[in-house]
């Protein structure tokens, strides 16, 4: 750099300015040195810059601790997800392998091949949503869905149709199912409509209590 030439700040480096070049800015200094003496003698006297300095018993200040509650009840729900159960049973491996690898990022997964063995299952175990194929070997799909609705009212139930099945599908949402997915269904799509299934149960939890 030449002598005597003014050095421009990099991008994003601090700017450096002397006291008295900046009628704005010395103003600004000033409004915040009384600020300060404020709030130290709010601490003093157990005013609100004392409230902040008290904390949560957790090695956060009062007021960040309420700022981080806060944020954490704007969480989407899917953070709440992690509680819930999905049950996928489909007789397909590839279609159970490929829908547990998505939904099991967010949610605890169980499998089952067939019917008697997804009721086998809930003998010991307890799924708030079941992902269940149309078409399955022994109990059909249709039979699996009204056992479902009789004996597990508070469960929700998506039915899984290949292209070929959807008219079937749809006469299982009539028969009480929450909504169909196709095998090659997007998984941003699944994720959605489990998703919005866990909130209808909690719904009706809450309606029913």
């Amino acid at each position: 750099m030449a002598i005597g030439a003014a050095r421009v700040p990099a991008a994003g480096e601090a700017r450096v300015r002397e006291p008295g070049t900046d009628p704005v800015l010395d103003a600004r200094r000033g409004t915040e040195s009384r600020n300060q003496h404020t709030e130290y003698g709010q601490r003093k006297t157990g005013g609100p810059a004392a409230a902040w300095d008290r904390g949560d018993g957790r090695g956060r200040p009062a007021a960040a601790a309420a700022l981080h509650t806060a944020a954490a009840e704007e969480r989407p729900s899917l953070m709440a997800s992690r509680t819930r159960t999905v049950l996928i049973v489909d007789e397909d491996r590839t279609t159970r392998d490929r829908l547990s690898g998505i939904l099991g990022r967010h949610y605890r997964v169980l499998v089952a091949a067939t019917g008697e063995a997804a009721f086998a299952l809930l003998m010991k175990e307890q799924a708030e949503i079941v992902l269940l194929d149309v078409c399955l070997p022994g109990i059909s799909g249709l039979d699996a869905l009204r056992i479902l609705r009789e004996n597990y009212p508070l469960s929700e139930v998506i039915m899984i149709s290949a292209l070929g099945d959807i008219e079937l599908a749809v006469q299982a949402m009539k028969q009480g199912a929450y909504h169909y997915v196709t095998k090659d269904v997007e998984d941003g799509a699944l994720l959605s409509l489990v998703q919005r299934a866990g909130e209808h149960l909690d719904l009706n939890r809450r309606v029913l209590s």
